[in-house]
């Protein structure tokens, strides 16, 4: 079995990169031959649609997703075409929309 990796690996690599690519004789074909280059990526937050499932746990709706990249969701609720609130998950808790309080139909 190999040996356990200390801690901290991630900061000592990152620290030996940057060393490497000031180097007076990187170039952009050295980094690509070391991995150190990847192909650039452009993410759009705007198009990820987050896949929300749910479950019932005593009598309330639980609803569940997986992350991803994102560092939060966002819910509206809506009631009879009347947005009330929205659920911000990097606030974890729900917010007014536009002033419109809460209110039980009786």
């Amino acid at each position: 079995m190999p040996p356990v990796v200390a801690p901290g690996i991630i900061p000592r690599l990152s620290k030996l990169v940057v060393g490497m690519k000031a180097h007076k004789n990187y170039s952009e074909a050295i980094g690509q031959h070391l991995l150190l280059v990847g192909s650039k990526t452009t993410m759009d937050p705007d198009s990820w649609k987050p896949v929300l499932k749910h479950r019932y746990n005593a009598g309330s709706p639980v609803i569940f997703w997986k992350k991803g990249r994102a560092s939060a969701i966002e819910i509206r609720v809506d009631i009879h075409f009347q947005p009330i609130a929205r659920f911000n998950m990097a606030a974890e808790k729900f917010l007014p929309v536009g002033g419109v309080q809460s209110r039980s139909d009786s």
